[in-house]
């Protein structure tokens, strides 16, 4: 989310939904953020003041957590012919 990395307190993060058994979903921000700060009140407040600027309160994280570190991957996609059909491979590097 580009609102959150013009944040100066945060280093990284990553925003996922998470749906339930009757489909319904939240959003959970997780957040990296730099050497020295913690995610309290007033950066979760920076988070979603930058969200409401160009979204709608909709658009809030229902969750936002402080982690450790954001992981991050690397898809790699290899199309193979195969009998006159074409699979597709995807693999998944953690880095």
């Amino acid at each position: 989310m580009i609102m959150v990395h013009d944040i100066e307190e945060i280093a990284d993060s990553i925003c996922v939904a998470q749906v339930n058994d009757r489909g319904d979903s939240r959003a959970i921000l997780f957040v990296k953020v730099k050497n020295g700060h913690i995610l309290e009140k007033d950066i979760i407040c920076k988070i979603e003041e930058n969200i409401l600027k160009e979204f709608t309160i909709f658009y809030i994280p229902k969750v936002i957590l402080q982690v450790k570190d954001i992981p991050s991957v690397h898809l790699y996609w290899q199309v193979r012919m195969e009998k006159d059909t074409v699979k597709t491979i995807r693999s998944v590097k953690t880095l």
